[in-house]
């Protein structure tokens, strides 16, 4: 069954038994509570699903894991022996005899796709598993750190702020509420920001900007701050604290924290490999073991100098993908497809004709048969001599 529709399914199953439990607890702001743990699922279960999990894949699960357990965590410890969050209560007077079958759907069904949508870049990640760790990843880590660190101050902040009888009727102006009126939101949207950015290092990864913008747009028009915004609107100190501190960014803060990422980013540059996944990744066993393996084009865009392309096999170890080291085929080829016949990998592309410049267009058709070598773990072209023996 397709690894999309899988999760899909899942994820309806999973939301369908958050609705059964709600009607026990005869409260819908369990969903709440769902949000964080369906992305911990969803992140496990997809890298499950994948023969083989790569160092990217396992730091995205970590991660995920850890906003998600942390944000259920918090979610339900602020509702424990509280009554009903207010939007549920509003909307079980509004729906009336409607009410279950409109908290299914517009409750459950709704957030359980708006869930598929924002985890995208998860599942795109745990799909194309086995290329090596580079700028992408280093970038995207860190500015998951730095929006993981917002929400989780933030949180704690307004949390002990609440906690204070004294400040009842009172807005939180201070810490990080100083610079920005949600810097837990503000922290989460930056935290998938980073998630995408990671998902950019592997094919196809451009399409995981989906998750980001969902998120983005939930939280700055839906049901994020305009919410919050407008409950904060009947405080009388709310007009002074919207006049002197930003909506959403931290602007006076965030300076420091963008320019030290980019300097590590920038520094790291040098030592990182910057060759990038191409195309489609095809599988097929390439080491005779019976275990399924994977053939990758790998691009490295010098910034002028060219545009090279190397061949690279990822062989499954006990689960596990273990990248060979590259094979150049060639600078500014025009490459075609992948096909594996009799366990090694053949490499279609266009080329130049040797007596053609370098800004000619590609046209003559060239196929290199790529052999592993278990012994070294390496690759290197396979070719049949005159008679027919193989080199």
């Amino acid at each position: 069954m397709n690894y999309y529709l899988i999760l899909s399914l899942v994820v309806l199953v999973y939301m369908s038994s958050w609705f059964v439990l709600s009607l026990f607890k005869k409260r819908n702001d369990v969903a709440d509570t769902a949000w964080g743990l369906g992305f911990v699922l969803v992140a496990w279960l997809s890298a499950y699903l994948i023969v083989g999990i790569d160092w990217r894949s396992l730091i995205v699960c970590s991660l995920v894991s850890l906003w998600g357990l942390r944000l259920a965590w918090h979610i339900h410890k602020r509702n424990k022996n509280k009554a009903e969050d207010s939007r549920y209560k509003v909307w079980r007077e509004q729906w009336g005899k409607w009410f279950y079958i409109r908290s299914y759907f517009q409750v459950y069904i709704l957030q359980g796709a708006l869930l598929f949508l924002v985890s995208l870049p998860i599942l795109i990640i745990n799909k194309n598993t086995g290329s090596a760790l580079g700028i992408f990843d280093l970038a995207g880590i860190l500015i998951w750190i730095l929006g993981f660190s917002f929400e989780v101050v933030g949180d704690r902040q307004l949390a002990n702020f609440t906690k204070n009888p004294e400040n009842k009727g009172k807005l939180l102006q201070s810490g990080l509420w100083a610079y920005t009126r949600h810097p837990n939101y503000f922290g989460e949207v930056t935290l998938w920001w980073g998630i995408f950015l990671m998902a950019l290092a592997v094919p196809n990864g451009y399409i995981a900007i989906m998750g980001p913008l969902t998120i983005t747009f939930l939280i700055l028009k839906v049901s994020g701050i305009p919410l919050l915004e407008k409950k904060m609107s009947t405080n009388p100190d709310f007009e002074d604290y919207k006049r002197k501190t930003s909506i959403f960014i931290p602007k006076k803060i965030l300076k420091i924290p963008l320019i030290s990422i980019g300097v590590m980013v920038l520094a790291s540059s040098f030592f990182l490999n910057e060759s990038k996944p191409w195309g489609e990744v095809v599988v097929g066993d390439l080491d005779k073991d019976g275990d399924m393996d994977k053939a990758i084009w790998l691009v490295e865009d010098s910034q002028g100098s060219g545009v090279f392309y190397w061949a690279q096999l990822l062989i499954n170890k006990n689960g596990r993908y273990e990248p060979t080291k590259k094979m150049f085929l060639g600078d500014r080829i025009a490459p075609q497809n992948i096909n594996i016949i009799d366990g090694r990998a053949v490499y279609n592309f266009a080329d130049r004709r040797a007596d053609e410049p370098m800004v000619a267009i590609p046209s003559v058709g060239k196929s290199v048969w790529v052999h592993y070598d278990p012994a070294t773990n390496s690759i290197g072209e396979w070719v049949k001599d005159f008679e027919g023996e193989t080199n």
